[in-house]
């Protein structure tokens, strides 16, 4: 059953992979017609403001797809325990440490709940570092991983 669940998992993240370029296409038509909007849509035309605002939408929706599709499918090249340098920072091996914007993948482990990778990302609320998300969660000690970069 294992086997055949993988294959499944397998056979979507290829899916997934092939509609990348696809959606690049689409997504970079619909901003060239934005910038020279005017030449496509009535301006006083509430049906094409309506699908010009759509198209708009869709890309956005697109792209936040392109960016997951893109993270699920970048290597792990670095995982480890987090704890607070002196700089106030929370980092692990390597000297690599999370500050405000940054990425960050985290083993959640909740009792009653199965263990699961979560992908958010660091903010600072004035006082210390937290993720997005989970801000009650306490980062020190938490396992994380990161991805490679493209």
């Amino acid at each position: 059953m294992k086997t055949q669940t993988k294959s499944i998992r397998e056979q979507i993240k290829s899916e997934l992979e092939k509609l990348l370029p696809q959606m690049k296409r689409v997504v970079n038509l619909i901003e060239d017609t934005e910038d020279n909007w005017l030449d496509h849509y009535e301006r006083l035309d509430p049906d094409d403001q309506f699908q010009r605002y759509m198209f708009y939408f869709i890309a956005e929706s697109m792209q936040k797809a392109q960016r997951t599709i893109e993270i699920m499918k970048a290597p792990v090249v670095a995982s480890g325990k987090l704890y607070k340098n002196s700089a106030g920072r929370y980092e692990y091996e390597r000297g690599s440490y999370f500050t405000s914007g940054c990425p960050i993948e985290f083993l959640h482990e909740e009792e009653g709940r199965d263990p699961s990778w979560i992908h958010s990302r660091v903010e600072h609320n004035g006082s210390d570092y937290y993720i997005v998300g989970y801000p009650n969660l306490s980062m020190n000690g938490l396992f994380v991983r990161m991805r490679l970069r493209g």
